[in-house]
């Protein structure tokens, strides 16, 4: 008996974590990701653990937040949202 009831707590378990994974990685990559959010929660929707690893390796920018260098805003053109003077001409 008692293997069974561990047999069915693993798989609540399991099924818990397939939901609530997904949703962290979707309210994470809003955040933290210059890439779609929705996108990075199929990917851990369907890949699991292993999803999750990815996303976390490579899905969260570095710089913390939208924006990052992912074809973005690089930097360069700054001066248009500040009143100093452009001085690299």
């Amino acid at each position: 008996m008692a293997a069974g009831g561990l047999a069915l707590l693993m798989i609540v378990l399991f099924f818990i974590f397939s939901i609530i994974i997904p949703f962290w990685v979707y309210s994470d990559a809003q955040q933290n990701s210059s890439y779609s959010a929705v996108l990075w929660a199929l990917v851990a929707f369907f890949g699991g653990l292993l999803g999750l690893l990815l996303y976390l390796l490579i899905g969260r920018d570095r710089t913390g937040g939208r924006g990052g260098n992912h074809g973005g805003n690089d930097g360069w053109n700054d001066n248009e949202r500040s009143n100093e003077p452009d001085l690299r001409r």
